[in-house]
């Protein structure tokens, strides 16, 4: 499998993972570098296929249940594994990332950044990638919260298609300071897009505004197949 991503085979990684599926031994540290490398370019097929099955054969610490949600760990109860279709923290030398077990009900956990107090760089360093449908209709609710976050264009939560980053959709922006809120976008898949990322984004101040610092949480992310896109409909709303 090293070989085959070094040399980037990716006609070759479907029969290389069925003949690992008859070994009868787990092979020891190659199930997550092979997941990243199917999802850093594009493979959303092959890479559910083996996210599934590296679970039903406990060579990763998902639940086979689990692993066929649309959207693993939207409560965030899980441990993040920061990799595959789990969510990915990105390091970022002014943002500080945790969960907590403050949520907008009893019982739910939360994901907080908090930005440094002269943090100005962009951010979108938390990262949830979707397999999706072509042609097909979404929604992602979620519940936000911020706390003196003195960025003017906010955060937000942004779903994009990483080979086409012209397919996107956005929820509204949360800045300042604010109890939980829930928000909401809806977004549509084109004719040959398999995956999506969903992101947490703060842009970067500009040059005459105050640094982007603050916090910032999010909670309770609900995804949802709408069906498919209707005859004539293009593009995100």
């Amino acid at each position: 499998l090293e070989f085959i991503r070094r040399e980037n085979h990716i006609s070759a990684a479907a029969v290389a993972w069925d003949r690992l599926l008859h070994m009868s031994d787990p092979p020891t540290g190659q199930v997550r570098p092979l997941l990243d490398w199917l999802i850093a370019r594009g493979q959303a097929d092959l890479a559910v296929r083996v996210w599934q099955e590296a679970a039903e054969r406990a060579w990763i610490p998902i639940s086979p249940e689990a692993a066929r949600v649309p959207f693993y760990n939207g409560d965030l109860q899980q441990p993040l594994e920061d990799f595959g279709f789990d969510w990915r923290v990105l390091p970022h030398p002014e943002a500080s990332v945790w969960i907590e077990g403050r949520g907008p009900e009893p019982g739910l956990n939360s994901l907080c950044v908090q930005f440094d107090p002269e943090a100005r760089a962009p951010y979108g360093n938390v990262v949830h990638y979707v397999p999706v449908q072509p042609n097909f209709h979404y929604s992602l609710r979620a519940a936000m919260r911020s706390d003196r976050l003195a960025a003017r264009a906010g955060a937000f939560l942004h779903i994009s298609d990483p080979l086409r980053p012209s397919l996107a959709a956005r929820t509204e922006a949360i800045t300042g300071s604010g109890n939980w809120r829930d928000v909401l976008v809806t977004m549509e898949t084109g004719p040959e897009t398999r995956l999506l990322a969903v992101r947490l984004q703060r842009p970067a101040p500009v040059v005459a505004e105050e640094p982007g610092s603050g916090l910032v949480c999010i909670a309770r992310i609900q995804w949802s197949e709408l069906g498919p896109k209707k005859l004539g409909a293009t593009g995100a709303p």
